[in-house]
């Protein structure tokens, strides 16, 4: 009976000690990281005790100024929202849909530095005019079922 109990002991200690392969891949803590960390906010959408949407939004245009060289205020969106709620929303900037969004791709420099990637969210670069008469700017997740999200930033 001790010999049992001590084999299978052992193997849920080397068994626990094994790394998932599944993991998202390691956040490249950088500069562009650290700067991000300030201009990233995440906002949750809840029923009660339970999250039905996450909402990340990171405002490049502070972070570098790689990001604003080309007159324009970007952002990367992260959207993530539980079944059967998840394709009937719009994103909307000061309350206009935007036109220019691209998807997040590994070619942007800001893949893999992102303070609170989601691996299950769907990302999005939306890029509006800047307009330099705004003191803030404010990202709002419009869901039909669940209601509003909103990240306000200040503008630069």
């Amino acid at each position: 009976m001790f010999k049992i109990f001590g084999i299978v002991t052992l193997i849920f200690l080397f068994s626990g000690c094994v790394q998932n392969q599944s993991t998202p891949p390691k956040i490249k803590q950088t500069a562009l990281y650290g700067n991000a960390i300030q201009f990233t906010k995440s906002v949750k959408i809840q029923n009660g005790k339970e999250v039905r949407a996450i909402f990340n939004v990171t405002y490049l245009d502070p972070i570098h100024k790689v990001f604003n060289e080309n007159g324009m205020d970007q952002f990367i969106v992260g959207v993530y929202i539980v079944e059967p709620y998840k394709n009937i929303y719009e994103i909307s900037i000061n309350g206009i849909i935007p036109e220019n969004i691209k998807d997040f791709t590994p070619a942007h420099p800001m893949y893999g530095r992102l303070p609170s990637f989601n691996q299950w969210a769907t990302y999005k670069v939306i890029s509006i005019p800047s307009n330099e008469d705004l003191k803030t700017i404010t990202v709002s997740l419009d869901h039909i079922i669940l209601g509003t999200a909103k990240a306000v930033f200040q503008a630069y």
